[in-house]
């Protein structure tokens, strides 16, 4: 007799790499990703020469984080998608 062996499956957050759910949720991120360059740009968020932190700062700091954070919240679940898929089944 002979015991199939386990088989990884993501299919209860996205059934596939070309499913509409999952290219959905690329696209996404992607907005996301250009969201978030805009928000830094808009806080002026980069490298700048040492100054003292202001109220606006932690403003924007807060702002910042929680986008981003977000936009790391999705792009982990994708992330695992792929590697659980790809990792898993010599055929993608």
């Amino acid at each position: 007799m002979t015991t199939a062996l386990p088989r990884w499956s993501v299919a209860d957050v996205h059934e596939s790499l070309t499913a509409r759910s999952f290219v959905d949720a690329m696209e996404r991120l992607g907005a996301d990703v250009a969201r978030l360059g805009v928000l830094f740009d808009e806080h002026g968020i980069r490298a700048i020469e040492p100054r003292d932190v202001t109220a606006a700062d932690g403003l924007a700091a807060d702002a910042v984080i929680d986008a981003y954070n977000e936009s790391m919240d999705l792009m982990s679940v994708l992330e695992s998608c792929i590697y659980a898929t790809v990792s898993t089944n010599t055929r993608d």
